[in-house]
């Protein structure tokens, strides 16, 4: 399968969120939206990740842009993992990998003499037309939600200057 590149359209998705909500990317069409991917919901990085992202929701939010993560956990491992943190955001569960597989396919690492596949920390950007802006992969989680924020500043005062 094929990866995502800038400029590729988003692929659709319907997923359900941590309070078993449909979660459907078109509905947010017009607005800035970052979707990140995790493998676990409750590892390290993940549990840091969302908290950062949580610490500046109000900032995306005056962006207008939203948050939601993706991992391969049930709904319910979900909320649980939302309540903790007290996330702003949604928190999507992709169990069966549909859409983790368009987006974040799985790789292949050698542990040992074992091999192990999982999903690769990545995070989108994509803007209000629904196209991908820009992509993270196999980012270091301290000062990413950061980094996308800035990202999201930058590319909205560029798109104002082209219509200028």
């Amino acid at each position: 399968m094929q990866k995502l590149l800038v400029g590729d359209k988003a692929p659709d998705f319907l997923l359900r969120d941590q309070n078993n909500n449909d979660f459907k990317l078109s509905d947010f069409k017009g607005k800035w939206v970052v979707v990140y991917f995790v493998s676990k919901n409750f590892n390290p990085n993940s549990l840091k990740l969302a908290s950062d992202f949580n610490k500046l929701i109000k900032k995306f939010d005056s962006l207008g842009a939203i948050v939601v993560g993706v991992s391969n956990s049930s709904v319910d491992s979900n909320l649980n993992f939302i309540n903790k943190i007290n996330a702003q955001f949604s928190f999507l569960s992709d169990s069966e990998s549909s859409i983790t597989k368009l987006y974040s396919p799985k790789v292949t690492k050698q542990v040992l003499d074992r091999e192990i596949r999982s999903i690769p920390r990545t995070t989108y950007l994509i803007n209000p037309n629904g196209n991908v802006e820009f992509i993270w992969r196999n980012f270091e989680v301290l000062g990413h939600a950061e980094k996308v924020l800035k990202k999201i500043s930058e590319r909205r005062f560029l798109s104002r200057l082209t219509v200028l």
